[in-house]
């Protein structure tokens, strides 16, 4: 089966994504949303389970049996259990997923509303959709550059996204900060981490709705 054009950039960008969090501090970053996630997740129980993304998989720290992960293309699955396909056409039957974790990639997709809507489609009405994001207005510390590969496309705010999941007819529970740092700071100081999620009104880090 041939490869068209917009899997085959895609691809390169997770290719470039996966580059990131294998770096110190991607490494650093995805523990710390590891962190941030696991209150949410760690008594949500079910059957299954679909991060969308190109780190590795951060959902398995809740109790849902199965784990799936994504890929654009056959070539970068990195587990027997993934899913390949375009992100905008999971096939996946409404209301499959208890869990489902769109993590960094609308930045990095040509159709990112319909992206959300899909994982909008496949999770279940009780259970629960995670979207990671970077802030466009956080400063970039030790997180990539906005408008360079792969997340060179638009940056939304928190208040769009919101937008975008109330369109789709999902409640709002929380918005959360993470991944806080200062330029020239290692990426795993643990008490400017521990102040910024308790200051809620800063706007420095990455949400998580």
């Amino acid at each position: 089966m041939s490869i068209t054009s917009t899997q085959q950039r895609l691809a390169e960008a997770v290719r470039r994504g996966r580059q990131f969090w294998e770096s110190g501090p991607g490494d650093a970053l995805w523990r710390a949303e590891r962190a941030c996630l696991g209150p949410h997740c760690e008594h949500h129980h079910g059957v299954l389970s679909l991060q969308l993304g190109m780190a590795p998989l951060i959902s398995d720290m809740s109790p849902i049996r199965h784990a799936l992960e994504w890929a654009p293309i056959a070539a970068l699955a990195r587990q027997p259990n993934t899913l390949i396909c375009a992100p905008e056409r999971l096939p996946l039957a409404d209301d499959s997923l208890d869990l489902t974790v769109v993590h960094h990639l609308l930045e990095a997709v040509e159709r990112p509303h319909q992206v959300l809507q899909e994982a909008a489609r496949v999770t279940r009405a009780d259970g629960r959709l995670v979207v990671f994001g970077w802030h466009p207005y956080a400063p970039t510390g030790g997180a990539p550059r906005r408008h360079q590969p792969p997340w060179q496309r638009a940056w939304r705010t928190p208040r769009r996204l919101r937008d975008w999941l109330e369109f789709v007819d999902f409640e709002i529970e929380r918005v959360d900060y993470c991944g806080f740092r200062l330029p020239w700071r290692s990426a795993r100081n643990r008490r400017l981490e521990t102040f910024g999620r308790r200051a809620t009104t800063c706007r420095w880090g990455r949400p998580i709705c």
